[in-house]
């Protein structure tokens, strides 16, 4: 069955017809209803004719409906969210029309560019014309969005019906964040994004004018002169962020990026990434962190 489903998706991803076949348990209801067909013809009993064609009506009525929802249905787009690995990556698939009569019965995938699919699991229905589902992700990168295929087995479970619809976009699936590891060239980086306040540098002659707070009350009190402690604010420095200066495997270091690109991101600093391919030059912001982001996640 599985093998069956799978030829026949490969010949039928180029069209945006509805495509129906029955399903593992409608072959078994199809064979459990001609063998009592052929058992009432045998034994000549009427009750057992009215069961068949009974039966046969249902399958009938059942087909039709089940293919008529997928024909009606009228796909108005897909949203899909950039996100960590490790966290739950949704997409939500909205509709022209309602679908509230199969709507928790309903699965998707998406086809790739390069032709692998991605399975969805169906999370919720946020509207009648909304679901919500995730995308099961297992490694990081660009996923190039093809089509995406809609399929149910209805209510009834006897048929499998399924239609593709054009998508023509991505996402992203960024590394998951891990705490960096460094060797000494990168020690001074190391130190700014581990910063939770100005650092101490030296103490100058207090002069009138500045914060008295600062004053070093403790020198003041052996020397009998008032110090003031000057400090060095970092928020001003450029951190680089560099793939060669932390330890680890590739992906090991990729996750050590993915960590401090949010933590500089958030902290407000400016940074600069370097990897072995590409240099994304010194900035700050949600459109440099995204940037960053996307730059390893197709590394």
């Amino acid at each position: 069955m599985k093998r069956l489903k799978s030829k026949l998706d490969n010949l039928t991803q180029k069209g945006s017809n509805v495509y129906i076949i029955p399903s593992k348990d409608g072959f078994k209801y199809i064979f459990i209803n001609f063998t009592l067909f052929l058992i009432s013809l045998s034994y000549a009993n009427n009750m057992a004719l009215i069961i068949t064609f009974l039966m046969v009506a249902y399958l009938i009525l059942q087909m039709l409906d089940i293919h008529r929802t997928i024909q009606e249905m009228k796909f108005d787009g897909v949203i899909i969210s950039d996100d960590y690995l490790t966290s739950d990556i949704f997409s939500i698939i909205h509709f022209e029309n309602k679908i509230t009569n199969l709507n928790s019965t309903i699965q998707a995938e998406f086809v790739l560019k390069d032709t692998k699919k991605l399975k969805l699991k169906y999370k919720k229905t946020i509207d009648n014309h909304t679901i919500q589902m995730k995308v099961e992700v297992k490694s990081r990168g660009k996923y190039e969005v093809d089509k995406i295929k809609l399929y149910t087995y209805g209510n009834s479970g006897l048929f499998y019906v399924w239609r593709y619809f054009d998508v023509n976009q991505y996402f992203f699936v960024y590394p998951q964040k891990k705490p960096a590891h460094t060797n000494k060239a990168n020690t001074t980086n190391e130190a700014i994004l581990n910063l939770t306040d100005e650092e101490f540098s030296n103490h100058i002659p207090y002069v009138k004018g500045l914060n008295s707070k600062r004053i070093d009350w403790k020198v003041f009190a052996r020397k009998d002169i008032l110090y003031w402690k000057k400090h060095i604010d970092y928020s001003s420095e450029t951190i680089d962020i560099n793939f060669n200066k932390l330890l680890g495997d590739s992906e090991s270091k990729l996750e050590a990026m993915s960590f401090l690109i949010e933590k500089t991101f958030k902290d407000g600093h400016k940074w600069r990434l370097v990897l072995p391919n590409k240099v994304v030059e010194t900035s700050k912001g949600h459109k440099h962190f995204k940037e960053c982001m996307e730059s390893i996640s197709e590394f």
